[in-house]
């Protein structure tokens, strides 16, 4: 028995994306959008008070305290 190469498929049609000046330029002022976008949201999020409640378990149920 002969063992079957795979091959491409050509039932799906490829055609490679062009690769130009004002693509790369257009791409270069997308990704910086972004970058500032989430920088944004970033320093939003690192200025939020996050307040965790803990309990120490000694077999009471009193509550210890809130950790910012």
């Amino acid at each position: 028995m002969r063992k079957r190469r795979l091959g491409p498929n050509t039932s799906i049609t490829f055609t490679p994306k062009v690769v130009t000046k004002s693509a790369l330029l257009r791409e270069a002022q997308t990704r910086e959008q972004l970058r500032k976008e989430f920088l944004v949201v970033q320093e939003a999020v690192k200025a939020t008070d996050i307040i965790i409640p803990f309990v120490f378990y000694d077999g009471t149920n009193i509550p210890g305290g809130a950790c910012k």
